[in-house]
Protein backbone atom coordinates (compact mmCIF):
# COMPACT_ATOMS: atom_id res chain seq x y z
CA UNK A 1 0.00 0.00 0.00
CA UNK A 2 1.62 3.15 -0.89
CA UNK A 3 1.51 6.24 1.26
CA UNK A 4 2.38 10.20 0.80
CA UNK A 5 4.78 12.35 2.19
CA UNK A 6 3.68 16.18 1.72
CA UNK A 7 5.66 18.92 1.86
CA UNK A 8 3.38 21.93 2.84
CA UNK A 9 5.26 25.44 1.65
CA UNK A 10 4.98 28.80 2.30
CA UNK A 11 4.76 29.46 -0.92
CA UNK A 12 4.90 26.23 -3.02
CA UNK A 13 3.80 22.87 -1.80
CA UNK A 14 4.01 18.74 -3.22
CA UNK A 15 3.33 15.42 -2.71
CA UNK A 16 5.64 12.46 -2.73
CA UNK A 17 4.53 8.64 -2.73
CA UNK A 18 6.87 5.73 -1.25
CA UNK A 19 5.05 2.29 -2.67
CA UNK A 20 5.53 -0.89 -0.59
CA UNK A 21 9.22 -1.71 -2.29
CA UNK A 22 10.39 1.62 -1.29
CA UNK A 23 10.24 3.41 -4.83
CA UNK A 24 9.26 7.20 -4.24
CA UNK A 25 7.76 9.56 -6.93
CA UNK A 26 6.66 13.20 -7.04
CA UNK A 27 3.59 13.38 -8.52
CA UNK A 28 2.67 15.68 -10.65
CA UNK A 29 -0.42 17.72 -10.79
CA UNK A 30 -2.51 17.69 -13.55
CA UNK A 31 -3.86 21.56 -14.17
CA UNK A 32 -0.18 22.78 -13.28
CA UNK A 33 1.55 20.13 -15.05
CA UNK A 34 4.25 19.95 -12.56
CA UNK A 35 5.26 19.03 -8.82
CA UNK A 36 4.53 21.59 -7.27
CA UNK A 37 1.38 23.66 -6.60
CA UNK A 38 1.27 27.54 -5.35
CA UNK A 39 0.23 27.70 -1.63
CA UNK A 40 -2.21 29.83 -2.12
CA UNK A 41 -6.26 29.67 -1.45
CA UNK A 42 -9.00 31.81 -3.36
CA UNK A 43 -12.49 31.87 -2.51
CA UNK A 44 -15.48 31.50 -5.30
CA UNK A 45 -18.70 33.87 -4.84
CA UNK A 46 -20.46 31.04 -3.10
CA UNK A 47 -17.32 30.73 -0.64
CA UNK A 48 -16.04 27.17 -2.67
CA UNK A 49 -12.10 27.60 -2.29
CA UNK A 50 -9.79 26.35 -4.97
CA UNK A 51 -6.10 26.40 -4.68
CA UNK A 52 -2.96 26.50 -7.04
CA UNK A 53 -1.97 28.31 -9.31
CA UNK A 54 -5.52 29.53 -10.70
CA UNK A 55 -5.90 30.68 -7.02
CA UNK A 56 -2.01 33.00 -7.32
CA UNK A 57 -3.63 33.86 -10.56
CA UNK A 58 -6.81 35.52 -8.88
CA UNK A 59 -4.72 36.64 -6.28
CA UNK A 60 -3.24 39.22 -9.16
CA UNK A 61 -6.65 40.33 -9.87
CA UNK A 62 -9.03 40.08 -7.02
CA UNK A 63 -6.60 40.17 -3.82
CA UNK A 64 -9.59 40.35 -1.34
CA UNK A 65 -10.74 37.02 -2.22
CA UNK A 66 -7.30 34.97 -2.06
CA UNK A 67 -4.56 34.54 0.27
CA UNK A 68 -1.50 33.17 1.00
CA UNK A 69 1.74 32.90 2.98
CA UNK A 70 -0.53 31.45 5.73
CA UNK A 71 2.20 29.23 7.00
CA UNK A 72 3.65 32.16 8.38
CA UNK A 73 0.70 33.13 10.70
CA UNK A 74 0.49 29.30 12.15
CA UNK A 75 1.41 30.90 15.30
CA UNK A 76 -1.56 32.90 15.24
CA UNK A 77 -5.14 32.59 15.82
CA UNK A 78 -6.38 34.42 12.87
CA UNK A 79 -3.82 35.37 9.80
CA UNK A 80 -3.93 39.12 9.41
CA UNK A 81 -5.45 39.59 6.17
CA UNK A 82 -9.44 39.88 6.04
CA UNK A 83 -11.27 37.94 2.94
CA UNK A 84 -14.62 38.82 1.57
CA UNK A 85 -16.18 35.08 1.56
CA UNK A 86 -19.41 34.43 0.33
CA UNK A 87 -20.31 38.12 1.03
CA UNK A 88 -18.97 38.44 4.38
CA UNK A 89 -15.48 40.01 5.26
CA UNK A 90 -13.81 37.81 7.68
CA UNK A 91 -10.50 36.90 9.02
CA UNK A 92 -9.42 33.02 8.57
CA UNK A 93 -7.55 31.07 11.23
CA UNK A 94 -4.55 29.50 9.48
CA UNK A 95 -5.95 25.77 10.09
CA UNK A 96 -8.60 27.06 7.30
CA UNK A 97 -6.43 27.78 4.41
CA UNK A 98 -3.67 25.05 5.02
CA UNK A 99 -6.07 22.00 5.27
CA UNK A 100 -7.35 23.88 1.77
CA UNK A 101 -3.89 23.09 0.60
CA UNK A 102 -3.56 19.99 1.98
CA UNK A 103 -7.08 18.72 0.84
CA UNK A 104 -6.20 19.74 -3.16
CA UNK A 105 -2.70 17.52 -2.37
CA UNK A 106 -4.60 14.74 -1.07
CA UNK A 107 -7.59 14.59 -3.76
CA UNK A 108 -5.30 14.92 -6.61
CA UNK A 109 -2.61 13.00 -5.59
CA UNK A 110 -5.01 10.20 -4.74
CA UNK A 111 -6.41 11.12 -8.52
CA UNK A 112 -3.16 10.42 -9.84
CA UNK A 113 -2.56 7.03 -7.72
CA UNK A 114 -5.42 5.44 -8.91
CA UNK A 115 -5.20 6.28 -12.69
CA UNK A 116 -1.82 6.43 -13.69
CA UNK A 117 -0.35 4.11 -10.79
CA UNK A 118 -3.42 1.61 -10.95
CA UNK A 119 -3.75 1.43 -7.21
CA UNK A 120 -5.74 1.73 -4.22
CA UNK A 121 -6.40 5.34 -2.81
CA UNK A 122 -4.61 6.10 0.91
CA UNK A 123 -5.44 8.29 3.66
CA UNK A 124 -1.80 8.06 5.32
CA UNK A 125 0.52 11.17 5.43
CA UNK A 126 3.08 12.33 6.89
CA UNK A 127 3.24 16.31 6.85
CA UNK A 128 6.65 18.33 6.94
CA UNK A 129 7.01 21.45 9.24
CA UNK A 130 10.04 23.66 10.16
CA UNK A 131 12.09 22.54 12.74
CA UNK A 132 11.24 26.24 14.74
CA UNK A 133 7.45 25.30 14.77
CA UNK A 134 6.59 25.18 18.20
CA UNK A 135 3.48 22.80 19.88
CA UNK A 136 0.79 25.13 18.33
CA UNK A 137 1.76 25.31 15.08
CA UNK A 138 3.03 21.76 14.91
CA UNK A 139 -0.68 20.59 16.13
CA UNK A 140 -2.86 23.26 13.94
CA UNK A 141 -0.73 21.59 10.79
CA UNK A 142 -1.56 18.21 11.98
CA UNK A 143 -5.34 19.11 12.90
CA UNK A 144 -5.51 20.98 9.20
CA UNK A 145 -4.40 17.39 7.70
CA UNK A 146 -7.13 15.51 9.69
CA UNK A 147 -9.88 18.24 8.97
CA UNK A 148 -8.83 17.33 5.30
CA UNK A 149 -9.27 13.64 5.90
CA UNK A 150 -6.01 12.24 6.60
CA UNK A 151 -4.27 10.05 8.48
CA UNK A 152 -1.13 11.47 10.48
CA UNK A 153 1.29 8.86 10.59
CA UNK A 154 3.53 11.69 12.00
CA UNK A 155 4.96 15.27 11.31
CA UNK A 156 8.88 15.28 10.23
CA UNK A 157 10.76 18.52 10.56
CA UNK A 158 11.47 19.82 7.15
CA UNK A 159 15.73 19.36 7.31
CA UNK A 160 15.05 15.76 8.47
CA UNK A 161 12.99 14.73 5.84
CA UNK A 162 15.60 16.23 2.93
CA UNK A 163 18.36 14.21 5.05
CA UNK A 164 16.35 10.81 4.77
CA UNK A 165 15.66 11.73 0.88
CA UNK A 166 19.41 12.53 0.24
CA UNK A 167 20.61 9.06 1.28
CA UNK A 168 23.27 9.67 3.44
CA UNK A 169 25.97 7.43 3.75
CA UNK A 170 26.74 5.05 7.23
CA UNK A 171 28.70 7.64 9.68
CA UNK A 172 28.07 10.83 7.71
CA UNK A 173 27.19 14.16 9.30
CA UNK A 174 25.41 16.37 7.08
CA UNK A 175 24.39 20.08 7.83
CA UNK A 176 21.04 20.49 5.89
CA UNK A 177 19.99 24.01 5.14
CA UNK A 178 16.75 24.55 4.21
CA UNK A 179 15.85 28.02 2.71
CA UNK A 180 12.16 27.79 1.41
CA UNK A 181 10.06 30.52 0.88
CA UNK A 182 8.94 31.58 4.13
CA UNK A 183 11.56 29.88 6.70
CA UNK A 184 15.06 28.87 6.83
CA UNK A 185 15.75 25.36 9.23
CA UNK A 186 19.20 24.34 9.65
CA UNK A 187 19.22 20.43 11.12
CA UNK A 188 22.87 18.52 11.85
CA UNK A 189 21.89 14.75 11.10
CA UNK A 190 24.16 11.74 11.23
CA UNK A 191 22.89 8.52 10.12
CA UNK A 192 24.45 5.90 12.66
CA UNK A 193 23.82 2.96 10.78
CA UNK A 194 26.42 0.69 13.20
CA UNK A 195 24.95 1.04 16.22
CA UNK A 196 21.47 1.47 15.79
CA UNK A 197 20.14 2.34 11.91
CA UNK A 198 18.94 5.76 12.69
CA UNK A 199 18.90 9.13 11.56
CA UNK A 200 19.83 11.12 14.75
CA UNK A 201 19.32 14.75 14.69
CA UNK A 202 22.54 15.99 17.20
CA UNK A 203 21.79 19.29 18.83
CA UNK A 204 18.97 21.20 18.86
CA UNK A 205 17.84 22.46 15.39
CA UNK A 206 17.95 26.35 14.52
CA UNK A 207 15.51 28.06 12.53
CA UNK A 208 13.96 31.45 11.69
CA UNK A 209 10.08 31.16 11.02
CA UNK A 210 10.24 34.45 8.95
CA UNK A 211 13.03 34.18 6.67
CA UNK A 212 12.91 32.95 3.65
CA UNK A 213 12.44 33.64 -0.21
CA UNK A 214 9.34 36.15 0.23
CA UNK A 215 11.82 38.22 2.14
CA UNK A 216 14.69 38.47 -0.82
CA UNK A 217 11.34 38.81 -3.06
CA UNK A 218 10.26 42.12 -0.59
CA UNK A 219 13.51 43.73 -0.57
CA UNK A 220 13.92 43.72 -4.38
CA UNK A 221 10.37 45.24 -4.94
CA UNK A 222 10.64 47.71 -2.49
CA UNK A 223 15.03 48.52 -4.16
CA UNK A 224 12.75 48.36 -7.47
CA UNK A 225 10.25 51.15 -6.47
CA UNK A 226 12.71 53.61 -4.88
CA UNK A 227 14.85 53.21 -8.15
CA UNK A 228 11.36 54.55 -9.80
CA UNK A 229 10.87 57.00 -7.19
CA UNK A 230 7.13 55.10 -6.03
CA UNK A 231 6.68 55.43 -2.29
CA UNK A 232 6.20 51.51 -0.97
CA UNK A 233 3.70 52.93 1.82
CA UNK A 234 1.27 54.26 -0.64
CA UNK A 235 0.55 50.58 -2.07
CA UNK A 236 -1.37 48.27 -0.31
CA UNK A 237 0.27 45.44 1.21
CA UNK A 238 -2.71 43.15 0.83
CA UNK A 239 -4.00 44.43 -2.45
CA UNK A 240 -3.56 43.08 -6.01
CA UNK A 241 -0.60 45.85 -7.41
CA UNK A 242 1.51 44.32 -4.38
CA UNK A 243 0.51 40.87 -5.64
CA UNK A 244 1.76 41.65 -9.21
CA UNK A 245 4.92 43.46 -7.53
CA UNK A 246 5.94 40.34 -5.50
CA UNK A 247 5.01 38.14 -8.26
CA UNK A 248 7.43 40.14 -10.52
CA UNK A 249 9.96 40.26 -7.65
CA UNK A 250 9.98 35.88 -7.59
CA UNK A 251 10.31 35.99 -10.91
CA UNK A 252 13.37 38.74 -11.27
CA UNK A 253 14.89 37.16 -8.10
CA UNK A 254 15.03 33.44 -10.50
CA UNK A 255 16.56 35.20 -13.21
CA UNK A 256 19.22 36.68 -11.46
CA UNK A 257 20.29 33.47 -10.22
CA UNK A 258 21.27 32.71 -13.59
CA UNK A 259 22.39 36.38 -15.11
CA UNK A 260 24.04 39.06 -13.64
CA UNK A 261 21.19 41.58 -14.66
CA UNK A 262 17.40 41.75 -14.83
CA UNK A 263 14.81 44.04 -15.84
CA UNK A 264 12.07 44.65 -13.31
CA UNK A 265 8.47 45.72 -14.53
CA UNK A 266 6.58 48.02 -12.62
CA UNK A 267 2.72 48.10 -13.43
CA UNK A 268 1.22 50.39 -11.04
CA UNK A 269 -2.53 52.50 -11.90
CA UNK A 270 -0.09 56.01 -12.18
CA UNK A 271 2.97 54.04 -12.87
CA UNK A 272 4.35 51.75 -16.17
CA UNK A 273 7.91 51.68 -15.72
CA UNK A 274 11.34 49.19 -16.32
CA UNK A 275 13.72 49.19 -14.10
CA UNK A 276 17.42 47.73 -14.33
CA UNK A 277 18.78 45.58 -11.50
CA UNK A 278 21.61 43.85 -11.47
CA UNK A 279 22.65 40.79 -9.20
CA UNK A 280 25.44 42.94 -7.27
CA UNK A 281 22.49 45.63 -6.50
CA UNK A 282 20.29 42.70 -5.40
CA UNK A 283 22.98 40.77 -3.03
CA UNK A 284 24.27 44.80 -1.38
CA UNK A 285 20.34 45.51 -0.48
CA UNK A 286 19.68 41.66 0.72
CA UNK A 287 23.00 41.13 2.98
CA UNK A 288 21.44 41.73 6.34
CA UNK A 289 19.16 38.39 5.37
CA UNK A 290 22.29 36.60 4.59
CA UNK A 291 24.08 37.53 7.97
CA UNK A 292 20.91 36.56 9.42
CA UNK A 293 21.13 32.73 8.01
CA UNK A 294 24.40 32.80 8.71
CA UNK A 295 23.45 32.92 12.34
CA UNK A 296 21.15 30.28 12.28
CA UNK A 297 23.63 27.52 10.67
CA UNK A 298 26.42 28.96 13.36
CA UNK A 299 23.43 28.09 16.45
CA UNK A 300 23.03 25.02 15.23
CA UNK A 301 26.64 24.20 14.99
CA UNK A 302 27.18 25.42 18.65
CA UNK A 303 23.80 23.19 19.61
CA UNK A 304 25.92 20.29 18.33
CA UNK A 305 28.36 21.24 20.17
CA UNK A 306 30.88 21.73 17.18
CA UNK A 307 30.12 18.09 15.27
CA UNK A 308 32.30 17.34 12.41
CA UNK A 309 30.11 18.00 9.35
CA UNK A 310 31.19 16.18 6.27
CA UNK A 311 29.30 18.08 4.35
CA UNK A 312 26.46 20.82 3.91
CA UNK A 313 22.87 19.62 1.98
CA UNK A 314 21.18 22.88 0.62
CA UNK A 315 17.19 22.54 -0.07
CA UNK A 316 14.26 24.58 -0.69
CA UNK A 317 13.91 26.62 -3.54
CA UNK A 318 15.68 30.07 -2.29
CA UNK A 319 19.13 28.17 -1.60
CA UNK A 320 19.48 28.47 -4.99
CA UNK A 321 20.62 31.96 -4.85
CA UNK A 322 24.35 32.35 -5.59
CA UNK A 323 24.77 34.88 -2.33
CA UNK A 324 23.55 31.96 -0.58
CA UNK A 325 26.16 29.08 -2.29
CA UNK A 326 28.91 31.89 -1.82
CA UNK A 327 28.56 33.16 1.48
CA UNK A 328 28.14 29.44 3.01
CA UNK A 329 31.71 28.81 1.38
CA UNK A 330 33.29 31.99 3.00
CA UNK A 331 32.09 31.66 6.73
CA UNK A 332 32.30 27.84 6.76
CA UNK A 333 33.89 26.01 4.64
CA UNK A 334 37.63 26.66 5.47
CA UNK A 335 36.83 26.26 9.75
CA UNK A 336 34.81 22.97 8.62
CA UNK A 337 37.23 21.28 6.00
CA UNK A 338 40.44 22.94 4.87
CA UNK A 339 41.49 20.36 2.38
CA UNK A 340 37.90 19.72 -0.04
CA UNK A 341 36.49 21.04 -2.94
CA UNK A 342 33.36 23.48 -3.10
CA UNK A 343 31.74 20.83 -4.79
CA UNK A 344 32.40 18.13 -3.02
CA UNK A 345 31.17 20.20 0.26
CA UNK A 346 28.03 21.23 -0.60
CA UNK A 347 25.33 19.46 -2.51
CA UNK A 348 22.37 21.05 -3.96
CA UNK A 349 20.45 18.44 -5.77
CA UNK A 350 17.04 17.83 -6.25
CA UNK A 351 15.79 20.92 -3.58
CA UNK A 352 12.23 21.23 -4.83
CA UNK A 353 11.44 17.88 -4.13
CA UNK A 354 13.89 16.66 -1.67
CA UNK A 355 11.42 17.38 1.76
CA UNK A 356 8.08 15.27 0.02
CA UNK A 357 10.01 12.87 -0.89
CA UNK A 358 12.10 12.19 2.56
CA UNK A 359 8.33 12.47 4.16
CA UNK A 360 7.26 10.43 2.07
CA UNK A 361 10.02 7.90 2.99
CA UNK A 362 9.36 8.50 6.45
CA UNK A 363 5.77 7.63 5.80
CA UNK A 364 6.93 3.75 4.81
CA UNK A 365 8.76 3.42 7.58
CA UNK A 366 6.24 4.23 10.33
CA UNK A 367 3.40 2.58 8.34
CA UNK A 368 5.77 -0.73 8.22
CA UNK A 369 6.99 -0.25 11.88
CA UNK A 370 7.05 -4.31 12.11
CA UNK A 371 8.78 -4.83 8.73
CA UNK A 372 11.34 -1.91 9.24
CA UNK A 373 14.35 -1.71 11.68
CA UNK A 374 14.93 2.31 10.41
CA UNK A 375 14.43 4.93 13.48
CA UNK A 376 14.02 8.30 12.91
CA UNK A 377 15.25 10.54 16.26
CA UNK A 378 13.70 14.20 15.55
CA UNK A 379 14.22 17.10 17.68
CA UNK A 380 11.84 20.09 18.38
CA UNK A 381 13.24 23.48 19.35
CA UNK A 382 11.24 23.82 22.53
CA UNK A 383 11.86 23.00 26.36
CA UNK A 384 8.58 22.29 28.27
CA UNK A 385 8.61 23.45 32.18
CA UNK A 386 6.18 23.85 34.64
CA UNK A 387 5.29 26.77 36.96
CA UNK A 388 6.61 26.00 40.39
CA UNK A 389 7.70 27.93 43.31
CA UNK A 390 10.86 28.26 44.77
CA UNK A 391 11.45 30.19 47.60
CA UNK A 392 8.63 32.29 47.38
CA UNK A 393 10.13 32.99 43.73
CA UNK A 394 8.15 31.97 40.37
CA UNK A 395 9.79 29.45 38.44
CA UNK A 396 9.73 27.35 35.15
CA UNK A 397 11.12 23.82 36.06
CA UNK A 398 11.94 22.10 32.46
CA UNK A 399 10.97 18.68 32.61
CA UNK A 400 11.15 18.18 28.52
CA UNK A 401 13.91 19.52 27.12
CA UNK A 402 15.21 21.25 23.79
CA UNK A 403 17.90 18.80 22.83
CA UNK A 404 15.64 15.46 23.65
CA UNK A 405 14.62 13.66 20.65
CA UNK A 406 10.83 14.45 19.90
CA UNK A 407 9.68 11.34 21.37
CA UNK A 408 9.87 11.26 25.06
CA UNK A 409 8.88 8.46 27.24
CA UNK A 410 6.86 8.60 30.69
CA UNK A 411 9.02 11.18 32.83
CA UNK A 412 8.14 11.79 36.36
CA UNK A 413 8.28 14.47 39.32
CA UNK A 414 6.20 15.47 42.74
CA UNK A 415 5.48 18.72 43.87
CA UNK A 416 3.88 19.31 46.90
CA UNK A 417 0.95 21.05 48.26
CA UNK A 418 1.75 24.36 49.70
CA UNK A 419 -0.56 24.77 52.56
CA UNK A 420 -3.21 22.75 54.57
CA UNK A 421 -6.69 21.72 53.14
CA UNK A 422 -5.72 23.50 49.79
CA UNK A 423 -8.67 22.84 46.84
CA UNK A 424 -6.90 22.88 44.23
CA UNK A 425 -3.52 22.98 41.98
CA UNK A 426 -2.62 25.08 38.58
CA UNK A 427 -0.63 23.37 36.34
CA UNK A 428 0.32 25.45 34.63
CA UNK A 429 2.69 24.43 31.26
CA UNK A 430 5.27 26.80 29.70
CA UNK A 431 7.14 26.50 26.20
CA UNK A 432 10.43 28.63 26.39
CA UNK A 433 13.87 28.59 24.79
CA UNK A 434 16.11 27.32 28.04
CA UNK A 435 17.66 23.63 28.53
CA UNK A 436 18.23 24.56 32.09
CA UNK A 437 16.53 22.61 34.46
CA UNK A 438 14.71 25.78 35.77
CA UNK A 439 14.70 28.87 34.34
CA UNK A 440 13.15 32.36 35.71
CA UNK A 441 8.62 32.26 34.44
CA UNK A 442 8.19 35.58 33.00
CA UNK A 443 5.45 34.06 30.46
CA UNK A 444 2.41 36.02 29.89
CA UNK A 445 1.12 33.58 27.72
CA UNK A 446 1.38 29.54 29.11
CA UNK A 447 1.14 27.14 26.92
CA UNK A 448 -1.93 25.86 28.41
CA UNK A 449 -3.43 25.95 31.90
CA UNK A 450 -5.26 22.82 34.11
CA UNK A 451 -6.76 22.29 37.30
CA UNK A 452 -6.80 19.26 39.66
CA UNK A 453 -9.26 19.95 42.43
CA UNK A 454 -7.19 18.35 45.32
CA UNK A 455 -8.95 15.80 48.18
CA UNK A 456 -10.80 17.11 51.61
CA UNK A 457 -8.38 17.84 53.71
CA UNK A 458 -5.53 17.27 52.36
CA UNK A 459 -2.31 18.47 54.45
CA UNK A 460 0.44 21.06 53.38
CA UNK A 461 3.32 19.18 51.85
CA UNK A 462 1.35 16.11 50.27
CA UNK A 463 2.60 14.71 46.91
CA UNK A 464 1.45 15.82 43.80
CA UNK A 465 2.80 13.61 41.35
CA UNK A 466 3.22 14.27 37.83
CA UNK A 467 3.98 12.10 34.71
CA UNK A 468 5.01 13.58 31.62
CA UNK A 469 5.42 12.24 27.79
CA UNK A 470 6.12 13.78 24.24
CA UNK A 471 4.48 11.70 21.04
CA UNK A 472 5.69 11.62 17.59
CA UNK A 473 3.97 14.60 16.46
CA UNK A 474 5.44 16.97 18.89
CA UNK A 475 1.98 16.80 21.32
CA UNK A 476 3.02 16.78 25.01
CA UNK A 477 1.27 14.22 27.16
CA UNK A 478 0.55 15.00 30.91
CA UNK A 479 -0.98 12.91 33.99
CA UNK A 480 -1.61 14.88 37.44
CA UNK A 481 -2.33 12.67 40.53
CA UNK A 482 -3.12 13.55 44.67
CA UNK A 483 -4.47 10.40 46.28
CA UNK A 484 -7.51 9.63 44.35
CA UNK A 485 -7.73 12.64 41.89
CA UNK A 486 -6.46 12.91 38.93
CA UNK A 487 -6.49 14.70 35.70
CA UNK A 488 -4.94 13.70 32.22
CA UNK A 489 -4.34 15.88 29.28
CA UNK A 490 -2.58 16.98 26.44
CA UNK A 491 -1.35 20.51 24.82
CA UNK A 492 -3.31 20.21 21.64
CA UNK A 493 -6.15 21.74 22.38
CA UNK A 494 -5.66 25.42 20.65
CA UNK A 495 -8.43 25.44 18.26
CA UNK A 496 -12.02 26.55 19.25
CA UNK A 497 -15.20 24.32 18.56
CA UNK A 498 -16.21 27.62 15.95
CA UNK A 499 -12.73 27.11 13.85
CA UNK A 500 -12.88 23.71 13.68
CA UNK A 501 -16.53 23.76 12.34
CA UNK A 502 -15.92 27.04 9.74
CA UNK A 503 -13.19 24.61 8.72
CA UNK A 504 -15.08 21.55 7.88
CA UNK A 505 -17.86 23.53 6.54
CA UNK A 506 -14.73 24.82 3.61
CA UNK A 507 -13.39 21.34 3.50
CA UNK A 508 -17.20 20.19 2.50
CA UNK A 509 -17.31 22.50 -0.73
CA UNK A 510 -14.22 21.23 -2.11
CA UNK A 511 -15.84 17.87 -1.66
CA UNK A 512 -18.60 18.72 -2.94
CA UNK A 513 -17.00 20.28 -5.92
CA UNK A 514 -14.63 17.10 -6.39
CA UNK A 515 -17.73 15.18 -6.88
Amino acid sequence: MSVFGIDLGTTYSCVATCDSRGHVDMLTFEKERTPTIPSVVGFLDDGTPYVGQKAKNGLMINAEKAIDTVKREMNSEYCEKELMINGIQRKLSPIEPSSCILRYLYYHANKTLIETYNEKETNKVVVTVPAAFNDAQREKTKLAAELAGMEVLGLLQEPTAAAIAYNIKPEETILVFDLGGGTLDVSIVKYEKSKSNSYNVLGTPAGDVHLGGKDWDEALVLHALRKANVDPETIDRHGRYWALLMHEAENRKIELTDNIETQFSITLPEVTQIVPIRRSEFETITASLVRRAVKVVEKAISNANNAVIDRFVLVGGSSRMPMIIKTLEKEFLSKISNHRLLKDWISLEDPDYAIAKGAAKYAAIVNNKDKNDIEVNDKTTRSYGFKALRQSKEIVMNIIYADDNCVVDNRSFTLTTRRDNQEKIDIVIVENDSIEDETVFDCANPLIIKSLKLPPNTPQGTDVDFIVSRDKNGIVHVEVGCGSNSISFQTKEIAEDYIIKQVKETIQKMINKEN
